[in-house]
C-alpha cells in the first residue's frame, strides 16, 4: 500500500478510501494460484473456445551418482597434468581418486587404515 505521508503518496491519493482503492485495484479476490491454472486460447472471433491444460515436464530418468561420477577405466593423473585440468575434469578426479581410496580402506582389516604423519 503506498504511504500517504511520504513525499509521494502514490497515485490513489492520501483521502480515508486510498487503502480500499488500493485493494480495489490490484486484487481480484482470488488467490493467486487460481490466477494460473489455466490459460485461456483466443479464437479468430475472440471467444475462449478452448482451455489448455497446464503443461508437465517430461520425466527425466534418475542416474545413479555412482553411475555417473565412477569411471572405471579412471586412472591417476600425474600432479603436473592437474594444473592444467578443466573444472570438471579435476571434479571427476577427485570423485574417482576419492572412489579408489573408498574401496581400498574397505579391503583393509579393522584399524588398518592408512598412517598420517
Amino acid at each position: 500500500i503506498p504511504n500517504p505521508y511520504s513525499d509521494r503518496p502514490g497515485s490513489l491519493g492520501t483521502d480515508a478510501q486510498a487503502e480500499a482503492k488500493y485493494y480495489t485495484r490490484y486484487f481480484d479476490g482470488t488467490s493467486p494460484k487460481a490466477d494460473h491454472t489455466r490459460r485461456v486460447i483466443p479464437t479468430m472471433d475472440g471467444a475462449p473456445e478452448d482451455l489448455l491444460e497446464p503443461k508437465t515436464r517430461p520425466t527425466r530418468k534418475r542416474i545413479s551418482a555412482k553411475r555417473f561420477w565412477i569411471q572405471a577405466d579412471h586412472v591417476t593423473p600425474d600432479p603436473q597434468l592437474v594444473a592444467f585440468m578443466s573444472t570438471r575434469e579435476l571434479k571427476f578426479a577427485m570423485m574417482n581418486e576419492a572412489h579408489l581410496v573408498r574401496k581400498w580402506r574397505s579391503g583393509q582389516a579393522k584399524g588398518q587404515g592408512p598412517r598420517v604423519g
